[in-house]
């Protein structure tokens, strides 16, 4: 008895391969052995059809050199049909993937909570301030900083901001541990 999908796999590798009968076989089989186990698992089996119907369609544009011979392929267009048949198969796998190792219940990532509270300090001539409001952490320097310093605070991340005459970057616990990296003269 013939496969219902062997006609269809046979298509997809007409022009990939010099035997695409065999290929086809296997990719029936294939199938089989991801329904049976979708089965037992309770997956969505008319998702993963759609799924494997859609790669199949895919590779039945691309070709092979092997399997066509000398023949004038349009090299970009079969390279865009490789890429589509190459993104098909990686949505397939991930369905498959994504059934037999089910994400546990609860809230998919959790939250951050950085429990920073707005604050002033002051470190020698440096005014630091953990601005909550516009979640900016400001350094306030007395007088333009010197190149030396001003490098230090482009490479960990702070950019002047003349509205708040200010070296500022995003308050995040790390912006905080860079202080020490920055501050160090």
């Amino acid at each position: 008895m013939e496969h219902k999908h062997y006609t269809q796999a046979c298509r997809a590798y007409t022009w990939s391969y010099m035997n695409p009968e065999k290929h086809a076989a296997r990719t029936c089989e294939m199938y089989d052995q991801h329904v049976a186990a979708l089965t037992a698992l309770g997956g969505d089996l008319e998702k993963y059809e759609r799924l494997f119907l859609a790669w199949l369609a895919a590779e039945s544009r691309c070709a092979s050199p092997m399997g066509t011979g000398p023949a004038r392929v349009p090299v970009e267009r079969n390279r865009k049909a490789m890429d589509s048949a190459r993104k098909k198969w990686g949505a397939l796998e991930y369905f498959l993937n994504k059934t037999r190792n089910p994400r546990p219940a609860g809230p998919m990532r959790t939250e951050l909570d950085y429990a920073i509270e707005e604050k002033r300090s002051t470190i020698g001539d440096v005014e630091i301030w953990q601005n909550v409001e516009q979640n900016r952490l400001q350094l306030i320097y007395p007088s333009k900083p010197d190149a030396e310093t001003i490098e230090r605070l482009k490479r960990n991340g702070y950019k002047w901001s003349p509205r708040n005459t200010a070296w500022q970057r995003q308050l995040t616990p790390n912006a905080l541990r860079s202080l020490k990296t920055v501050l160090a003269a």
